[in-house]
């Protein structure tokens, strides 16, 4: 049949040709209402299976938006738990700065004293110098070994440069001593460097070490000097050990 303006008119659903009738009610699947009031349509049923699908994961959805409707939220939990961790910071980072302070280039100060004219003598003639570099070699070594079987020096210190951070962002994290800044951008800099090396005193004082002999061109005095201390300090545990002290 033909449309009034030449056109061919859509034939209905229920038409008839060589291959057989259309029945929907055969041919489509009903949809369930999803909702009161919604009024029923008909899918073929090869999207049964999608449709199945979609549908059981869209019936939590309902209780989902309530659930969110509902959230209240962590914030305050969250700003008191952040206090109690900054009040217990604060003295923490004092400590790992005066740690850090500790570090100062002290090292050089006696090796210019020890390494002058004949190094064995000077080791022998100034013996109260010589146990200072000794402690100072001991501290160091003890520090180390201490720092790295204790994760939470680092990772103080990096909660402490985030919440600074978060500072300057204008998202403090509490109030009172949250807005203390205990150690400055280029201090904090530092002492991350510092920090973050397995053995930052023995590190600190190889460096110093070094440069020391790169200004005195005295390699072989220094390298003579700390010789001569190990020699005599495994000489002395030596001695120990043969009299059978466990000291």
């Amino acid at each position: 049949t033909l449309k009034a303006g030449g056109g061919q008119k859509r034939k209905p659903a229920s038409w008839s040709s060589s291959r057989g009738a259309f029945d929907h009610k055969k041919a489509l699947r009903p949809v369930p209402y999803l909702t009161p009031g919604t009024p029923a349509f008909y899918f073929p049923y090869e999207e049964v299976s999608v449709y199945d699908t979609v549908l059981a994961a869209l019936r939590p959805s309902g209780p989902l938006l309530q659930s969110l409707k509902d959230y209240r939220g962590c914030g305050e939990e969250i700003r008191k738990t952040e206090q109690a961790a900054w009040t217990a910071l604060v003295p923490a980072v004092a400590k790992l700065r005066e740690y850090y302070e500790y570090s100062s280039r002290k090292v050089p100060l006696l090796l210019g004293v020890l390494t002058k004219g004949d190094v064995y003598l000077k080791l022998e003639k100034c013996q109260a110098t010589t146990k200072l570099l000794a402690d100072i070699l001991h501290f160091v070594f003890a520090f180390d070994d201490l720092k790295m079987t204790n994760p939470n020096v680092q990772n103080d210190f990096s909660y402490y440069r985030r919440t600074m951070n978060r500072m300057k962002m204008g998202m403090p994290s509490g109030g009172g001593d949250a807005g203390r800044v205990l150690i400055g951008d280029e201090l904090a800099n530092r002492m991350s460097l510092f920090y973050a090396y397995p053995t930052p005193m023995f590190k600190c004082v190889a460096e110093t070490t070094a440069i020391y002999v790169n200004q005195n061109s005295n390699v072989d005095q220094v390298a003579e000097c700390l010789w001569g201390i190990a020699a005599v300090c495994y000489n002395a545990i030596g001695k120990e050990r043969v009299t059978g002290s466990e000291d």
